[in-house]
């Protein structure tokens, strides 16, 4: 294993917008649902990457702005409506 190659960045069209994409798979074959979610993972997992890091930031500086702001009992409450 020479060098690491990471996916490359899938539109966000491609990722999350196609309403096509959004099908149930066949539950009754479990090997093809496996490989359906393996492929996915492997196809955008750099998406995967970035959305989970997005989330991550989100939540820890929202949790930085309540711990700073408010009292710990209202701090969720309080925190959402003043984002929203």
């Amino acid at each position: 294993m020479d060098r690491v190659e990471f996916a490359p960045m899938r539109p966000l069209d491609d990722f999350l917008l196609q309403t096509a994409r959004f099908q149930l798979p066949n539950f009754k074959d479990p090997g093809r649902w496996a490989n359906r979610v393996t492929n996915n993972l492997l196809y955008y997992q750099t998406n995967y990457f970035f959305a989970a890091l997005v989330i991550f930031l989100l939540v820890g500086s929202v949790s930085i702005y309540c711990l700073d702001n408010f009292e710990a009992h209202n701090c969720l409450r309080i925190c959402i409506v003043s984002i929203l």
